[in-house]
């Protein structure tokens, strides 16, 4: 019964271009925010004006925060309801929070050779990111299964004994990367981690 709800409104042959929309979306609006914050900081002359460059950037800056640690809400529903499989929903909901980190570890190369530019990836902000992409994934499947199967799909513990662990750990892990006391318990294991491996740099 459970496995032929999940094939309601399912395509039987998805196209991966059409499935991949969403995640492909988002990703290229964190790449092209991220170019413009790039181009413009501290380059107030660009932009004719302080006041237009302190808006373009404010704007620039907080409308990246959506698709890298919200993109999920949107990206997984869409995905799975054009007929991905939930691995590859995964990718999908996953390459934001990924693209940001790659984003950063490449503009760490500026001032820190590769191997150390590489572990930035696992800084506070990233791993924020992958954990409230996670959290949002498993809101995303509740959705799936309320639109696939009506509120009688909402039913099945199965669901429940699965999304909110998930949920709860993913939002933890956001709360722990960026929110509780800005950040700073996670700061303080990623440091470590760092000196651990590359020493303090002295």
């Amino acid at each position: 019964m459970t496995a032929v709800m999940q094939d309601v409104g399912t395509p039987a042959r998805p196209r991966p271009f059409h499935v991949g929309v969403p995640a492909l979306i988002s990703v290229a609006t964190i790449i092209v925010l991220t170019l413009v914050i790039t181009w413009g900081w501290g380059q107030p002359e660009r932009f004719g004006s302080d006041g237009i460059y302190r808006a373009v950037m404010n704007v620039a800056v907080l409308a990246r925060l959506g698709p890298v640690y919200l993109a999920a809400l949107v990206v997984w529903p869409v995905m799975r309801l054009r007929g991905a499989s939930m691995p590859w929903a995964a990718v999908g909901a996953l390459s934001s929070a990924i693209t940001f980190g790659i984003i950063g570890a490449i503009g760490s190369l500026t001032y820190f050779p590769p191997a150390q530019a590489a572990y930035y990836v696992l800084n506070p902000m990233v791993v924020a990111a992958v954990g409230s992409q996670v959290g949002c994934s498993a809101i995303g499947e509740v959705y799936v299964r309320w639109r696939r199967g009506g509120l009688a799909a909402l039913g099945t513990w199965r669901l429940w004994a699965v999304a909110v662990p998930i949920g709860v750990a993913g939002f933890t892990l956001m709360y722990v990367g960026v929110i509780w006391d800005g950040g700073s318990h996670w700061f303080y294991l990623w440091i470590r981690g760092f000196m651990a491996l590359f020493g303090t740099g002295q």
